[in-house]
């Protein structure tokens, strides 16, 4: 196997989107809504991401991680477009949900399917490597979102985010949703 496959490189910086969408722009949304600010969001986010860790915690064994990946991806997708729609602090909560969701199923799969393809005495670098992905995929986007914001305001950079995430998840459901997961042997 190779190391650090270009699948999970792919879903690794479609996080990264994501976490530009949400801790480098959320708090900008928010204000040019004149909203009390995003804590509404991020303790749902929280709540949720935490939660749905315990209910998803053999869905691997059930489902294998591609189709957790898939899935997690969806659920950004949701938190993005539900983005647009949010007119009180209250409707925070909704997107939060999605993107919690996602995050939930997305990090345990994307860290174990990424660094395990690492010889076992490279395992920790992988992690890293995984991990960097992520920050990667956060610098990349971070400036597109915001030339976005800049040119053409928060909801079209919000179609274009969740655009790009489902374009990942069907090229990654393409790739990978029926691959074998010896996870689910598992189980």
């Amino acid at each position: 196997s190779t190391h650090f496959p270009a699948s999970i490189l792919l879903v690794t910086v479609m996080m990264g989107l994501g976490f530009s969408v949400t801790t480098v722009f959320l708090t900008r949304y928010t204000t040019s809504l004149h909203l009390r600010g995003p804590s509404t969001f991020f303790s749902a986010y929280a709540i949720t991401a935490f939660s749905m860790r315990f209910v998803a915690r053999r869905w691997s064994n059930i489902m294998g991680r591609h189709r957790m990946i898939w899935w997690g991806m969806l659920g950004h997708v949701f938190g993005h477009i539900t983005l647009m729609f949010v007119t009180s602090d209250w409707h925070l909560i909704i997107p939060a949900l999605g993107c919690g969701f996602g995050h939930a199923l997305l990090f345990p799969c994307i860290v174990s399917l990424g660094s395990g393809d690492f010889p076992p005495e490279h395992r920790a670098t992988g992690t890293t490597v995984v991990l960097a992905s992520i920050d990667l995929g956060t610098v990349l986007t971070a400036p597109m979102l915001g030339y976005l914001i800049d040119n053409f305001g928060f909801r079209i950079m919000f179609c274009v985010s969740s655009s790009l995430i489902l374009t990942f998840a069907v090229i990654y459901a393409v790739l990978k949703y029926t691959a074998a997961d010896e996870e689910m042997l598992a189980g």
